[in-house]
């Protein structure tokens, strides 16, 4: 499988060497708890919402800025949810052929967000998290996040993890994601997990590098108003891709990446 964010991405079998301990990682935002990290990446999106409002003229784009008045004011990167990966207000899409475990990886994130876990190597800061289950009967589910907890040694306390179970209601993004965003506005998500991704398709041609910028600009719309960190999973292209990259076997991954 492949692991890509807006912000980097990394190939899941290497297992980074050089991380330090949680313990040990020093920034600006050592200490401070998911709720506070949630109102900073909120902040800086409401920020550049401002900067964008902020345009003469009908057509609602930003201003020039000349170059060396951007470099004046340094600017402090947001929190990361997962060192090295991903940080908090950004999108993480991970790749994988069919039947490859990808909704249990990313119930793995979810567990690992929830509880302060690392995951796959790496730390992660700990927050409240939401994923929406689009496909598993609730049965399966049940036993999937138990049997997660226990193999990472963790216990799920109440109010880390919300769970929206939405088979047989799966719907067009442009219908659901207003309705996802209002479903999280007395909330304090850090992540949002959709599974699987291509339920929120709709009429969507996956095909379709418009289609998919759609989708994608929607996931967008979600962090920005929320301030949490979105993941989802995506399938690889059928066919042999033997001689690709990981990283180019995501369908339509030119619109993805």
């Amino acid at each position: 499988g492949e692991i890509m964010s807006s912000d980097s991405y990394e190939t899941t079998p290497k297992k980074p060497s050089n991380l330090p301990p949680p313990k040990q990682r020093k920034d600006i935002y050592d200490g401070m708890d998911a709720a506070a990290l949630r109102p900073i990446a909120r902040d800086q999106h409401k920020q550049i919402l401002e900067q964008i409002n902020k345009s003469s003229g009908d057509d609602c784009l930003p201003e020039l800025i000349d170059a060396a008045e951007f470099l004046s004011t340094p600017l402090d990167p947001p929190p990361e949810l997962i060192a090295g990966i991903l940080h908090v207000g950004s999108k993480l899409v991970l790749g994988g052929g069919s039947k490859s475990y990808k909704t249990w990886v990313l119930l793995d994130l979810a567990i690992s967000v929830a509880t302060g876990a690392d995951w796959i190597g790496r730390a992660t800061a700990e927050g409240k998290v939401l994923f929406i289950n689009f496909e598993i009967q609730p049965h399966a589910w049940q036993r999937r996040i138990a049997a997660v907890a226990k193999s990472k040694g963790v216990e799920i306390e109440s109010g880390a993890i919300q769970l929206w179970n939405l088979r047989g209601h799966a719907a067009d993004f442009k219908t659901l994601i207003p309705k996802i965003i209002e479903r999280c506005q007395p909330e304090d998500f850090t992540l949002i997990i959709l599974d699987p991704i291509y339920k929120l398709y709709g009429g969507t041609d996956e095909n379709a590098a418009g289609d998919v910028a759609a989708l994608l600009n929607s996931l967008e719309r979600l962090a920005v108003e929320t301030g949490a960190a979105i993941a989802f999973g995506a399938h690889f292209a059928k066919g042999n891709a033997a001689g690709k990259e990981a990283i180019d076997r995501i369908r339509d991954r030119k619109s993805v990446v």
